[in-house]
């Protein structure tokens, strides 16, 4: 049975555990704060840049796709744990996407590495170096993957998507920059020849699809990356509150069996002044 001094030592390290819970807590709402703008603001350039891309794609209609490989696939996870079951959600889908498609895997951030070791240890990934729990995406960075995986036809990301501050998806974005030569390789060459182009393109139409292609790409692969942020620190914010909540009911269960035992302790120290009154009596 525990002791007074041993229940308020369990009181006094929950409770710091709680105010570390609190500050994490804390970090949390700040940060997605921060992300959720970042996230608003590249869905508005991705708008803006799509619309202008819209009419370069009705005047694409060469398919100049040379690119050899099949499909690879990204999982945008995180460095560290805190974030309840969203990295777990995110391998689920993923993995099940990699196994249909017979895509390449790459996972960036060490949690979604470690997952899918116990998820699957036969699934076979490469490691993609991005630093997954900054605030901010680094550009070089993108672009670097972007660059090494230039050659396949089609690169899908998974990542979070916040809905709301309870509900996070795992989701997933293309971003192949193949999206924006779509209309033009479904149009008939001969049809398209009678089709009169919207703009003066310098130096060639093919070269500046590709240009409007790769700016495409980018600003999705980091706009994938800043909803990712989003959705984990939402889900971030939703366990830590779990857990402070659990705290609570733990350190008043805590206070709950220190009362008792204080009440026992007094009960216990009122009876044995009573015996010796009673035995000085006696003595009398």
């Amino acid at each position: 049975m525990k002791t007074l001094k041993q229940i308020r030592m369990e009181i006094e390290n929950v409770t710091e555990i709680r105010g570390l819970v609190e500050v994490y807590e804390e970090l949390a709402a700040s940060k997605m704060q921060k992300i959720r703008h970042s996230v608003v603001n590249a869905q508005e350039y991705y708008e803006g840049l799509a619309k202008i891309s819209e009419e370069v794609s009705l005047d694409l209609f060469e398919n100049s796709n040379t690119k050899a490989k099949g499909e690879a696939a990204i999982l945008l996870s995180a460095e560290a744990g805190l974030y309840g079951d969203m990295v777990d959600k995110l391998i689920v889908s993923f993995v099940d996407f990699v196994n249909k498609n017979k895509s390449d895997a790459f996972i960036a951030g060490k949690a979604g590495v470690n997952l899918i070791k116990v998820y699957d240890p036969s699934f076979k990934y490469q490691v993609l170096d991005i630093p997954m729990d900054d605030e901010v995406a680094n550009g070089e960075n993108l672009k670097s993957v972007l660059k090494m995986l230039t050659e396949y036809k089609k690169i899908s990301v998974f990542h979070g998507r916040f809905q709301s501050l309870v509900v996070q998806s795992a989701v997933s974005s293309s971003v192949s920059g193949g999206n924006l030569g779509e209309l033009g390789k479904i149009i008939d060459k001969d049809e398209a020849i009678k089709i009169r182009l919207r703009n003066l393109y310098e130096p060639t139409i093919a070269q500046v699809g590709s240009k409007f292609s790769d700016e495409i790409s980018l600003a999705i692969f980091f706009q994938s990356f800043a909803e990712n942020q989003l959705a984990k620190y939402a889900a971030r914010l939703i366990h830590l509150d779990g857990a402070l909540e659990n705290i609570n009911q733990k350190i008043g269960v805590y206070h709950d069996e220190e009362r008792k035992m204080r009440k026992k302790s007094e009960q216990k120290k009122q009876t044995e002044r009573v015996s010796r009154m009673i035995a000085l009596r006696q003595n009398i």
